[in-house]
């Protein structure tokens, strides 16, 4: 639980150092497919001409409504437009996630994800805008391990596949 702590303070410390340099803001709600589980969240961005940067707070729909165990996931990611018109933008960038999960009632029932992805963003509209983020790239899972008695990291292949809706101001 600290290291989701110290995540969420290393987040919200490099965002407020970009806060009052940048443009435009917007604030979207989304819905993503992951490896890892179905996904709701709220992301707030700012771009700056052809230069888009957002961080946003998700959780899994399947393991927090259903299962009753809340997984929280963090993200922050930035994109370069390489179609920057007003009504839309087609941008490539990369994204970090972190996402915690607690199947159990100790510390060793504790498993963490990281994601570092890459992949396209593309969104249409002015004010209101639709749009859809596509993202491959490794995922990293850290849990206990019960045959040798400590944690471990395995790495897999991931991928997200978001849409969204957003309003700019």
């Amino acid at each position: 639980m600290l290291l989701m702590h110290k995540a969420i303070c290393c987040c919200l410390f490099i965002f407020s150092l970009s806060f009052a340099s940048w443009g435009q803001q917007r604030v979207s709600t989304s819905l993503s497919l992951t490896k890892v589980d179905f996904f709701h969240g709220f992301e707030y961005g700012q771009q700056h001409q052809a230069f888009e940067w957002n961080v946003g707070f998700e959780y899994g729909i399947n393991r927090s409504i259903f299962q009753k165990r809340f997984f929280p996931k963090l993200k922050t990611n930035g994109f370069y437009n390489l179609i920057h018109k007003p009504k839309i933008n087609l941008g490539l960038g990369m994204q970090y996630t972190y996402s915690l999960y607690r199947f159990g009632t100790t510390t060793k029932d504790i498993v963490q994800f990281h994601e570092l992805m890459g992949g396209l963003r593309w969104n249409v509209g002015n004010q209101w805008r639709f749009g859809q983020t596509l993202m491959v790239g490794g995922l990293w899972e850290n849990d206990f391990h019960t045959l040798v008695n400590k944690r471990q990291t395995y790495g897999t292949f991931g991928y997200i596949i978001q849409i969204d809706v957003s309003y700019a101001f």
